[in-house]
């Protein structure tokens, strides 16, 4: 069975998938982007019901059951030039991100209000505002671009990367750059959720699409391409480093544009 796929960034996946389905038209199958997205959806009743056979080896906190799971999820770690920083100078806890020798040291894409908010998630909304403001007073320049802020750490621009999904720096290391990355703590983890359409044109290879992805042997092919999977049986199995990916909450969402404004203040 031919599958056509069509690739469209995830903030125009919802608009689109909503659009369509406000006009009455039932052209998608299978849904793949983010999980804040995957639960917009949910709400608003696009998504199907439907619970594959491959449900039993993912957690609860990596699903939304019956509707949508995460296909892999993007670990935000902390990234560093490795001649920069010496092995005793990696960050071991957040905190020591807040120490006088980084200023002027660290870079952060600032386009990103889910790190925010998982961050938030993980220390808790008082403690969390409370360490954001501190990082602030570290002199970061605003950049845009996991990709570009990777390069100019491994360039020397920079020292420190603080919040990269990790497979752009382990992409870039094995390629020689002088890069790697550590997680100081837990680390926010936003998924990339997939699911069936409410209605769609081809039922039966909508299920077989998802049964595949979420098997061991699609799980085997993400993991090819660097992605960090959320399958029980193959968490860590191929991954050097594991490192405590706590999943963001998708309903946190609802949230994001509240949290865009913390984070450029």
């Amino acid at each position: 069975h031919n599958v056509k796929a069509s690739h469209i960034p995830n903030r125009q996946i919802l608009s689109k998938v909503l659009t369509e389905t406000r006009a009455g038209k039932h052209l998608v199958d299978v849904i793949q982007t983010l999980s804040f997205g995957m639960y917009t959806l949910r709400t608003r009743g696009t998504l199907g019901r439907y619970i594959s056979p491959e449900n039993q080896f993912y957690g609860k906190e990596f699903k939304e059951e019956g509707y949508w799971t995460a296909m892999y999820t993007n670990p935000y770690v902390v990234a560093y030039n490795t001649k920069l920083v010496a092995r005793e100078r990696v960050p071991k806890i957040y905190e020591d991100l807040l120490k006088p020798e980084w200023r002027g040291q660290l870079l952060m894409e600032v386009n990103k209000p889910d790190w925010f908010g998982g961050m938030l998630q993980i220390m808790g909304r008082e403690k969390g505002l409370a360490y954001m403001k501190e990082l602030a007073k570290q002199k970061i320049p605003v950049r845009t671009g996991h990709t570009l802020l990777a390069q100019l750490v491994a360039a020397e621009e920079a020292a420190i990367d603080i919040n990269i999904p990790s497979h752009i720096v382990e992409n870039m290391k094995q390629s020689g750059a002088p890069i790697d990355w550590t997680a100081p703590g837990p680390v926010p983890g936003i998924m990339s959720g997939i699911g069936i359409a409410a209605n769609p044109p081809h039922p039966s290879a909508a299920k077989l699409v998802l049964d595949w992805v979420l098997s061991q042997e699609g799980q085997l092919v993400m993991q090819g391409w660097g992605r960090t999977v959320a399958r029980q049986d193959l968490i860590g199995a191929s991954a050097k480093r594991n490192p405590t990916v706590i999943p963001v909450k998708p309903k946190l969402g609802e949230k994001l544009e509240e949290y865009s404004g913390l984070l450029r203040r």
